[in-house]
């Protein structure tokens, strides 16, 4: 009986390498081999890094990539600055074939699964973001979380840069950009998702701020005849010492006589994300650059990743992946620097 069983799975295994099928486990990270790239020559926007405590490493899925037939593709480091390239993650098929965008890939872990959530324009509708998972791991296929329903920020906004913020209650939150191209004053709002598999929205999206409630953001243009301030990448960590809540979000400011995108901090000292969340007065850095997140590395420094310069300046001086370091007092970030500080987590 058990070579008949042995006889069986051999024959299975014979059939899956002649049809191109993979067993899920073969389908885990595999190296190319191909030459590592640093980390200052990944002209990369809206980098954001997901850290593998297990496996003790990082990786960013981006949408910046060469092949023709597919839009995300993942890359690993295990000391953030030299990284290769795994596989790509989302292939051209289904409802999202003719996209646009494919702005933002941001990664997350729920419940056993792998989220990614990216800013797309499907065909005849407004830009929002999609929602994909992955049952096979950080770098397995990504598939919608709802097939009839292509983005998740809701139909009638054009919205952009979801982000997803867990409460102290374990209640899934989706943070999100309500366009300034819609509404003139951006807005930053949040909605609340499923427990389960963040597959559906309950409620109505709650707005928590504009962009100029900020004294430093600055008005770019006109549309209408109104003034127009921009929100992007609204992102939150809970800082455990205070319980304040800090998030950081990008717009333009006037930075040394120029108009600059940046990224700064907003605070919600009642730890609550309903709020009400107090605008710091300056942005955190001076570099032209944004979209930014936070995380903690292996070693249990608080970082930051984001892209610098914003604009294409010339064929070398591109958006980049820039990392730095920062450092939270009093329940607000004190500073980013590009030099490692004295104090880890707390």
């Amino acid at each position: 009986m058990r070579m008949k069983f042995l006889l069986i799975i051999q024959i299975l295994l014979l059939h899956l390498s002649l049809t191109g099928v993979q067993p899920i486990h073969a389908r885990q990270p595999q190296h190319t081999g191909k030459p590592s790239i640093k980390t200052s020559d990944m002209k990369f926007r809206d980098p954001f890094i997901f850290v593998d405590r297990k496996a003790k490493c990082y990786y960013l899925i981006t949408s910046n990539s060469e092949q023709p037939d597919w839009r995300l593709g993942a890359y690993r480091s295990t000391d953030l600055d030299n990284w290769e390239f795994v596989r790509r993650v989302i292939p051209l098929t289904g409802p999202y074939t003719d996209a646009a965008d494919w702005w933002a890939p941001d990664t997350y872990e729920w419940k056993g699964k792998h989220y990614i959530f990216v800013t797309v324009t499907c065909q005849g509708e407004n830009r929002g973001t999609a929602f994909f998972r992955s049952d096979e791991g950080i770098t397995g296929n990504y598939l919608p979380v709802d097939a009839q329903r292509k983005v998740m920020t809701p139909a009638n906004e054009m919205a952009l840069d979801a982000a997803l913020y867990v409460d102290r209650k374990g209640q899934p939150w989706m943070l999100y950009s309500h366009e300034w191209l819609q509404c003139y004053d951006g807005e930053i709002k949040a909605q609340k998702l499923s427990r389960k598999d963040l597959a559906t929205t309950e409620g109505d999206p709650i707005t928590l701020f504009k962009a100029s409630d900020a004294p430093w953001c600055k008005s770019t243009n006109q549309r209408d005849g109104h003034p127009c301030y921009v929100t992007d990448a609204p992102f939150i960590i809970r800082d455990r010492k205070s319980g304040h809540l800090i998030m950081i979000w990008s717009s333009f400011a006037e930075v040394n006589g120029t108009t600059q995108y940046v990224f700064a901090q907003a605070i919600s000292e009642s730890g609550r994300i309903e709020g009400p969340w107090k605008q710091e007065a300056c942005p955190l850095n001076q570099d032209a650059g944004g979209h930014a997140m936070i995380f903690q590395d292996l070693e249990g420094y608080w970082r930051v990743s984001y892209h610098s310069p914003n604009h294409v300046v010339s064929p070398t001086i591109r958006p980049t992946v820039t990392l730095g370091y920062i450092e939270i007092e009093n329940g607000r970030i004190a500073g980013v620097s590009k030099e490692k500080p004295s104090k880890k987590k707390h």
